[in-house]
């Protein structure tokens, strides 16, 4: 008897202690190794992924804010985001069917959140207080980051994509910070320049935030004084003016952490199919499957980069692909053409989506 009664004691104390350690492991965003490793930076080595001064010291300042967080989650200090839903579409006409069941998902998995899409006319005053009318003239895409820094700024919360489905909530990580952006991996035509790119696919802010409120001013500043042929670029306008901010010697980052591209910017598909074209050849081919393996490609074909911390997928990619981005395997009986039938693959990903994560 006093056996058993000593067996049921240890087991109760080894499962208590094993709840207690849980709960003190940081968590997996505060890991700098994982971050490092979701960049390519271990496995492909420094010297290939941060031959630019620009991309060493947006890699310092990430790890830095990672250091900083780390030591703000051991005293239990709590994030002020609010727990709001912000998605904006910059057309007038409705949002197609694919991108309808993208934004079905992200709600679902948001419940306890409030929700609300932006339309143009929602945003049409505080871009013309900022712009006058030279905002209607610019591409859609800069106009959806333009609404997207104004409305954090005025409200916080969390923007995401149209194009961005979350597959799981974004809670986990929200309560890591007061501003919390990814990193994207090498894609299209930076995969070979290996540029560091953080997205703006999925962002995070507390109100009136210095970080987005410096990219807001500077991407107003570019679209006053650029030239109409860099007005058309996207990249220049709102990802290169969010690297730029982040870098800037006097910027107040206060609270913010950089997390990994595995959270909110998965590779899609089509991005590293073109990614392998460009880096085809003879002595090409190994460089290729270390980059792909370098960036936690777990599932070849159909490249995805799904893993169990990943809250994002960008769907856009995947419309031009042969196969769900969230499964890992083909479908046996899915649809013959190529990716123009995206309802059908996208009802897939709805099914599927909950039961893999």
């Amino acid at each position: 008897m006093k056996k058993i009664f000593l067996l049921f004691a240890l087991v109760i104390i080894a499962l208590w202690w094993f709840g207690f350690a849980n709960s003190n492991t940081p968590p997996v965003a505060l890991s700098k190794r994982i971050f490092a490793n979701s960049l390519g930076i271990r496995t492909l080595g420094k010297r290939f992924m941060l031959h630019r001064k620009g991309d060493r010291l947006l890699y310092a300042t990430a790890r830095k804010l990672i250091d900083h967080r780390l030591r703000a989650w051991k005293k239990n200090s709590l994030s002020s985001i609010p727990k709001t839903i912000h998605q904006i579409w910059p057309y007038d006409a409705p949002i197609p069917d694919h991108l309808a069941l993208s934004t079905m998902m992200t709600k679902n998995n948001h419940t306890n959140f409030s929700y609300t899409l932006w339309t143009p006319q929602m945003y049409e005053e505080p871009l013309t207080c900022l712009l006058g009318e030279e905002w209607k003239t610019l591409p859609p895409q800069i106009i959806r980051d333009l609404a997207a820094a104004t409305i954090l700024w005025r409200y916080g919360g969390v923007v995401v994509d149209v194009e961005t489905a979350c597959v799981q909530t974004l809670s986990s990580v929200l309560s890591l910070g007061d501003c919390i952006i990814g990193f994207e991996p090498p894609l299209k035509n930076r995969s070979y320049q290996r540029r560091l790119v953080l997205s703006p696919s999925v962002i995070a802010a507390a109100p009136t935030h210095p970080l987005i409120q410096s990219w807001l001013t500077e991407m107003i500043g570019r679209i006053k004084g650029g030239t109409k042929q860099q007005k058309e670029k996207y990249p220049w306008i709102c990802q290169d003016s969010l690297n730029f901010v982040a870098t800037r010697p006097r910027q107040n980052l206060k609270n913010t952490l950089f997390v990994g591209p595995t959270y909110f910017c998965p590779v899609c598909p089509s991005h590293i199919h073109k990614f392998k074209q460009k880096l085809d050849g003879i002595r090409k081919f190994h460089h290729v499957r270390r980059i792909l393996h370098a960036l936690h490609i777990i599932d070849i074909p159909p490249f995805t980069q799904i893993a169990r911390e990943t809250l994002g997928v960008h769907m856009s990619g995947g419309r031009q692909a042969r196969t769900s981005l969230l499964t890992l395997s083909e479908p046996k009986d899915g649809p013959s053409q190529e990716y123009g039938e995206a309802n059908a693959q996208q009802k897939i990903a709805l099914e599927t989506g909950k039961e893999r994560i």
